[in-house]
């Protein structure tokens, strides 16, 4: 779950975008260099003013039943299932559900004395100074296959003593901040988090493959599992005690339904376009008014030339993901992968190269 921001791989790009069949053969043999037809893979894609420009899977989902994955093929999105948390709370914000500068206590309740002062707003945009409970505690690799929930992240927080920070002092990628806000999904809407996501983003954009660990659906033959490579061989990674925690992470989707996401954030169909700039991606601020390159579920920065770069990664137990979107160019690249082989910062650098060929 946890996303290290890498900084070390800044790229150039050129206008316009001309993609031919020679640059489609240039991209798959780039990527076929990194995958073997018996080995855990990838699934890639490419999208431009709605239109996908390249689309490649590679390897496989299963290594024991040799299922090769393929456009529906469901990987565990990790952190990159923020952007659906941060994006949901969009949604209810915008039907006066609820407001960014609410204190987070209004609909939690039991948290510690030392959180009074964070607001939903602070959750958002990782400023809230909570201790994150993936690196300060044991909750995700407890033995006896016990298996926390959110409300669980609540009882680890009573645990602390206080912030790690003042809120709205600093920017900290916080896990917890966006486990909480699942809870205050549930909490303003009524449903389980799962259960919104599926009613009011899934269901609408027709992304049928798509699930979160907490309504988790029957797709035993499209799940990929995720592996690590141990002496030259791949060994499955087993669930943890946290598989269950949701917001931070949980999300479940193919390259098939993604497309489908994509789709909606450029035309803003469920959101409209306007709200998505003036909002989602839109950098959040510290309390001197210092601006925090992070919006809504989504890391803002600009390119060595200027152009905005909006991404984010996804790491977690052989996960390794980038979602990349370059708003003056309408192009869209989509990294989903299933081994550690692909782990930082070896998933940037994929997805950098694409792009550049992309460009040329």
């Amino acid at each position: 779950m946890q996303f290290k921001f890498i900084t070390t791989f800044m790229f150039m790009l050129f206008l316009p975008i001309a993609v031919l069949s020679s640059v489609n053969t240039e991209l798959d043999s780039y990527l076929n260099q990194f995958v073997s037809s018996n080995e855990p893979g990838l699934a890639a894609i490419a999208i431009q003013n709605r239109k996908v420009i390249y689309k490649k899977n590679l390897g496989l989902a299963n290594l024991e039943s040799k299922t090769i994955i393929h456009d529906r093929t469901i990987f565990n999105l990790a952190s990159t299932s923020k952007q659906f948390t941060a994006y949901s709370i969009a949604i209810l914000e915008s039907e006066n559900k609820l407001k960014l500068t609410d204190k987070i206590n209004k609909y939690i309740p039991n948290l510690p004395k030392y959180a009074n002062q964070i607001t939903i707003e602070d959750l958002v945009y990782h400023t809230s100074g909570l201790p994150d409970y993936y690196s300060e505690s044991e909750i995700c690799f407890k033995e006896n296959h016990i298996q926390f929930k959110n409300a669980d992240i609540v009882q680890f927080l009573n645990s602390k003593n206080k912030l790690n920070f003042s809120p709205k002092t600093k920017f900290e990628y916080s896990n917890t901040g966006y486990s909480l806000l699942a809870l205050i999904i549930q909490k303003t809407s009524g449903l389980p988090y799962g259960l919104f996501l599926k009613r009011r983003i899934f269901d609408p954009l027709r992304m049928n493959d798509s699930f979160t660990a907490d309504y988790r659906m029957s797709y035993n033959n499209l799940l990929s599992l995720s592996y690590s490579k141990v002496n030259d061989s791949f060994k499955p990674y087993l669930n943890t005690s946290c598989e269950n925690i949701v917001g931070d992470g949980g999300v479940f989707s193919s390259l098939s339904d993604m497309s489908k996401w994509i789709d909606n954030l450029h035309s803003g169909k469920l959101i409209k376009k306007n709200r998505l700039d003036k909002l989602i991606f839109k950098s959040g601020k510290t309390l001197e008014g210092s601006l925090i390159q992070y919006g809504f579920g989504w890391f803002l920065n600009s390119t060595e030339n200027g152009l905005r770069w909006y991404h984010h990664g996804g790491d977690w137990q052989g996960f390794h993901h980038t979602f990349t979107y370059l708003p003056e160019l309408n192009l869209w690249v989509l990294i989903l992968s299933n081994s550690d082989s692909f782990g930082p910062p070896m998933n940037y650098e994929l997805s950098f190269e694409l792009i550049r060929k992309l460009t040329k």
